[in-house]
C-alpha cells in the first residue's frame, strides 16, 4: 500500500476497499470507513455502517476504544484534541510539555533537580551562568580555570609543584627550557645529549671508556632500527659467548655485501651454513663437494641436426661424461655418454641406452670447433627436445 507522501492533517486516502485519515500530530493513518463490496457482516442502516466492533456515523469513528469524532482522537488513555495531547500522565499543549516531574516551558526545562533557564543552568550543586561555571571546588572563569590546589591562567599552569609557563616545564628536579631538557643528571642540549658518563654529541658517542666514532666502533651492541650503518674505514667487534650474534632483522629484504671485493665467511674450522637455496652465478670452486642429491638446472633445448647441445674449452677439460635425457613426439630415451679429445680429434661412446619405444630417438657426436668441444645431437622425429647434466675433468 502506497500512502500520499508529505500529506496534510485530516487528509483522506482511499485504497479500493477502505478509507484512511492522516493525523498530523501523531503523523499516522486511521481507518475511518470502508466500502460494502465483499464484506459479509456488514449492515447499513439510515446512513450509519456498522461492522464488528466498528461503528461509522456522520461525524465519528469508533473501532474497539478508539473513537475519531470532528474534534477529538482517542487511543485507550490517549486523547487528541484541537491543542492538547494526552497520553497517561504526558501532556502537550500548545505552550508546555509536561512528562511526569519533568516540565518543559516556554524559556524553562525544568528535570527533577535540574533547571535550565535562559541564562543559567543548575544540577545539583553545579551551576553554569553567562560567564562562569561552577562544579563542587572547580570554577571556570573568563580566564582561569581551578580545580582544588590546580590553576590554570593566562599564561601559566601550576598543579602542586609543576609549573607550566610560556616557555619552561618544571616539575619536581626536571626542567624543560626553550633549548634544555633536564631530569636529574640528564641533560639534552641543542646539540648534546649528557646521560651520567654517556655523551651523544653531534658526530661521536661516548659511554664510560667506549668511544663510538667516524672510525672505530667498538662495542657489544650495534643497533639500527632504520636506514644503514656507516663504519667508514674501521671494523665491527661483537663479543658475546652465551647468545648467536644476530645483524639482520627477518624483516629485511635484500643484503647486498661485498659487490666488488673478495668476502670471507667462517673459520678454518667453523662451518658456514646456508638455511635455504644457494645461488651461485659464476664458478662454484671447492676442496670437496659432498650431497645428498644431485640435480640438473639446466634448460632443456629443442634438436634438429646437428644442435650444439653442450660445449667446454678444449684446453680447459680433456673429458667429459654425460646423462642426458631425450624426448619427442613418440616417447623418451635416457643415455649415459663418455666424451674423450686430443686437441685435434673429439671421439665420444654410448655405453648406456633406455628408450621407451624400443629405438633410438637422437644421433650424437662430437667435434672440436674455435677450441671448443662441442656435443652435437640430430633429432630422428619430429618434436625432439633434450637435456642432460654433464661432469668434466682436466688434465
Amino acid at each position: 500500500m502506497a500512502f500520499p507522501i508529505n500529506p496534510v492533517n485530516n487528509a483522506t486516502y482511499n485504497d479500493g476497499t477502505y478509507t484512511y485519515k492522516y493525523n498530523a500530530t501523531f503523523r499516522t493513518w486511521s481507518k475511518i470507513a470502508q466500502t460494502t463490496a465483499n464484506i459479509g457482516n456488514v449492515v447499513t442502516v439510515a446512513g450509519n455502517v456498522t461492522t464488528g466492533n466498528t461503528s461509522v456515523t456522520a461525524n465519528t469513528l469508533s473501532i474497539g476504544n478508539t473513537t475519531v469524532s470532528s474534534s477529538n482522537v482517542t487511543v485507550g488513555n490517549t486523547t487528541v484534541s484541537g491543542g492538547n495531547i494526552t497520553v497517561g500522565t504526558t501532556t502537550v499543549s500548545s505552550a508546555n510539555i509536561t512528562v511526569g516531574n519533568t516540565t518543559v516551558s516556554g524559556g524553562n526545562i525544568t528535570v527533577g533537580n535540574t533547571t535550565v533557564s535562559s541564562a543559567n543552568i543548575t544540577v545539583g550543586n553545579t551551576t553554569v551562568s553567562g560567564a562562569n561555571i561552577t562544579v563542587g571546588n572547580t570554577t571556570v572563569s573568563g580566564g582561569n580555570i581551578t580545580v582544588g590546589t590546580a590553576s590554570i591562567s593566562d599564561t601559566a599552569i601550576s598543579v602542586g609543584n609543576s609549573t607550566l609557563t610560556g616557555s619552561n616545564i618544571s616539575f619536581g628536579n626536571t626542567t624543560l627550557s626553550n633549548s634544555n631538557l633536564t631530569i636529574g643528571t640528564t641533560t639534552v642540549s641543542n646539540s648534546n645529549l649528557t646521560v651520567g658518563a654517556t655523551v651523544v654529541s653531534s658526530g661521536n658517542i661516548t659511554v664510560g671508556n667506549t668511544s663510538l666514532s667516524n672510525t672505530i666502533v667498538s662495542a657489544n651492541y650495534l643497533v639500527s632500527t632504520a636506514g644503514c650503518v656507516a663504519i667508514g674505514l674501521g671494523e665491527i667487534v661483537v663479543n658475546n659467548s652465551t647468545y648467536d650474534a644476530g645483524i639482520f632483522a627477518a624483516t629485511i629484504g635484500n643484503i647486498n655485501i661485498g659487490l666488488s671485493a673478495n668476502i670471507v665467511l667462517g673459520s678454518a674450522s667453523g662451518n658456514v651454513t646456508v638455511q635455504n637455496n644457494l645461488i651461485a652465478n659464476g664458478t662454484v670452486t671447492a676442496a670437496n663437494i659432498a650431497v645428498s642429491n644431485l640435480y640438473s638446472k639446466r634448460t632443456s633445448i629443442n634438436v634438429t641436426t646437428s644442435t650444439v647441445v653442450d660445449q667446454f674449452p678444449a684446453a680447459t677439460y680433456r673429458s667429459a661424461k654425460y646423462t642426458i635425457k631425450v624426448g619427442d613426439n613418440t616417447g623418451y630415451q635416457a643415455i649415459e655418454v663418455l666424451l674423450v679429445h686430443d686437441s685435434i680429434n673429439s671421439i665420444i661412446t654410448i655405453y648406456g641406452s633406455l628408450s621407451t619405444t624400443g629405438i633410438d630417438l637422437v644421433s650424437l657426436n662430437s667435434t672440436i670447433t674455435s677450441g671448443n668441444v662441442q656435443l652435437l645431437a640430430t633429432g630422428l622425429n619430429a618434436g625432439t627436445s633434450l637435456n642432460l647434466m654433464g661432469t668434466y675433468v682436466p688434465d
